[in-house]
């Protein structure tokens, strides 16, 4: 696997971009007052806009 080439879809914009340039906001998945794990939004980095998008939907709003 060739990883200087990895690339992977931003969930805010759905753009397919370079692995540099993608970021991970992880939070708690809690369901019943358990927390079963966790969920990952990917977001471009260099676009506030998808940051925002994302943290929307990890407050249930998206």
């Amino acid at each position: 696997m060739d990883f200087k080439n990895l690339t992977w879809r931003c969930d805010a914009c759905g753009d397919e971009r370079p692995d540099e340039k993608i970021s991970v906001l992880s939070v708690p998945l809690i369901i019943d007052g358990r927390e079963l794990g966790q969920m990952n939004y990917k977001y471009c980095n260099d676009r506030p806009e998808c940051l925002k998008q994302v943290e929307e939907k990890a407050r249930g709003g998206g």
